[in-house]
């Protein structure tokens, strides 16, 4: 993946809700390859969490993790359609 390729990189944050419970936010971050080497998606996915209402501890997962991918697998009976969810910009 080269600099200037922008892809939408499935995430999973793991957070709690404004209720305290443990909740997952579900977001697509948009981002070129050395974004996505440094890890810049793992903070945009946490700060769009935030962005709606959810609290640390927080913890992300993307579908190219080696633990992410199972993450992202398993909640596939949730999230019924990846593509319904608009990706955000870093």
């Amino acid at each position: 993946m080269t600099d200037e390729i922008i892809k939408a990189v499935k995430c999973v944050v793991a957070c709690f809700n404004a209720n305290g419970e443990p909740d997952l936010h579900f977001v697509k971050v948009k981002c070129n390859g050395a974004q996505l080497e440094e890890g810049w998606h793992y903070e945009a996915a946490k700060s769009d969490a935030r962005n709606h209402g959810y609290h640390s501890p927080m913890v992300t997962f993307d579908e190219m993790d080696n633990f992410g991918t199972h993450v992202c697998g398993a909640v596939s009976d949730i999230v019924e359609d990846w593509d319904a969810i608009e990706a955000i910009d870093i």
